[in-house]
């Protein structure tokens, strides 16, 4: 039996908000950090066409923040994960004509759900020297 979806959480939208106002020169590893501790389940609006090939020719579901003062139906990322798995989609978070305030490729999809963290820092190990095989080994 599958858990329950949570909530997606309004009050974690107006932070994602905040935090988009920010220049992009501005962010920071802590604007980071505390950009993806509320996104996951901050609530979006979306489009219609919900999909869209990026530039990448991969294909991504369209959040939205939502409009003051407007209704919408409530997307979050939490609640999408299993959608977005199973279609191969990324997702892009206010996608413009030349811009977008966000991209999560449908690899960052895959490990959150692997990890519960769209970012995993690599273990950093030792690369080895080039080896050369012989025919047959």
């Amino acid at each position: 039996m599958n858990a329950p979806l949570g909530e997606c959480d309004i009050t974690k939208t107006h932070v994602i908000v905040e935090l988009l106002r920010v220049s992009k020169e501005r962010r920071d590893d802590d604007w980071t950090q505390k950009f993806l501790d509320n996104v996951q389940t901050a609530s979006f609006a979306s489009d219609s066409p919900q999909i869209f090939n990026g530039p990448d020719g991969f294909p991504y579901f369209i959040l939205r923040t939502p409009e003051p003062n407007k209704p919408f139906e409530s997307f979050c990322i939490r609640n999408l994960k299993d959608f977005l798995l199973e279609n191969g989609f990324g997702i892009a978070i206010n996608p413009g004509e030349n811009s977008v305030d966000w991209v999560f490729s449908h690899g960052d999809i895959v490990n959150l759900h692997l990890r519960n963290e769209f970012f995993t820092e690599a273990e950093s190990g030792e690369i080895k020297s080039e080896e050369t095989l012989s025919q047959g080994e």
